[in-house]
């Protein structure tokens, strides 16, 4: 016996329409929105520096991946809009006199670069994920968390393999590394 089945016997579960879009709007915050043609500044780095800072540390940049989202019902399905950003948070990132140097400034540039790297991968992931209405917020929370613990540890890994940027040749391959999978990328 050959059992039929169709693809119109059972209608598919509703989802979540989802715009996913970039804020790289000028901040009221002073926030730094991230922008290839603008690179760090020695000026940018305006937070004080903590009394616990490791001696060898010489600088941080403390770069966030952010969103919004609003929702509202169209025509009995669900929409969301969702506005992500990555910023540089100015007041909180800080530099030491001894990390004024092009190249310490390189390897904050870098770590902005991951991050900008990783916000381009949640709103893909965002825009290939299937949201469902009664749990596309904790889902679109989940996908958000998930992209900001790979962000951390390949900062974290960024730093060990550069020795904080010491490493001069390790320094460089990430340099270029970095470069070429920014080239890939094309949502900023």
């Amino acid at each position: 016996m050959v059992l039929f089945t169709s693809a119109f016997a059972t209608p598919p579960p509703a989802q979540v329409r989802l715009k996913v879009q970039f804020d790289t709007s000028v901040r009221a915050d002073g926030a730094l929105p991230y922008n290839r043609k603008r690179p760090l500044t020695y000026e940018d780095f305006r937070g004080r520096i903590p009394e616990n800072a490791p001696e060898g540390n010489v600088a941080q940049t403390v770069a966030v991946i952010g969103y919004q989202m609003k929702s509202r019902m169209v025509g009995g399905r669900a929409e969301a809009i969702v506005t992500l950003s990555l910023v540089m948070a100015p007041n909180t990132a800080w530099m030491k006199p001894a990390g004024r140097t092009p190249e310490v400034l390189r390897h904050e540039q870098v770590h902005f670069d991951i991050a900008a790297i990783y916000a381009c991968r949640l709103k893909q992931e965002l825009e290939s994920t299937f949201f469902f209405p009664e749990t596309f917020k904790e889902q679109l929370r989940d996908v958000y968390q998930s992209v900001n613990q790979a962000t951390a540890a390949e900062q974290a890994r960024y730093d060990i393999e550069t020795l904080h940027g010491i490493d001069a040749d390790a320094q460089a391959l990430w340099e270029a590394a970095i470069a070429r999978r920014l080239r890939e990328v094309v949502c900023f």
